[in-house]
């Protein structure tokens, strides 16, 4: 039994991880992650989110609870 589902990001993954390159570009200089933001069309399609199974049954509850109050 798989303990992980494979998920494609949402826009806001995708803008997280926009901010986390440029801020490694900030303070590396990074020449990969310059690549990846350069690119981000095609390289997004290379990015997956691992999310844990129990995990998201728990967001997933939290974020029913939320909407039904």
């Amino acid at each position: 039994m798989e303990m992980v589902d494979l998920d494609p990001l949402t826009l806001k993954d995708e803008e997280q991880i926009l901010t986390l390159l440029r801020k490694h570009v900030s303070l590396t200089g990074s020449k990969l992650a310059q690549s990846i933001i350069k690119n981000w069309d095609k390289a997004s399609t290379d990015f997956v989110k691992v999310f844990p199974k129990e995990y998201k049954k728990v967001i997933e509850k939290l974020e029913y609870q939320t909407v039904s109050k």
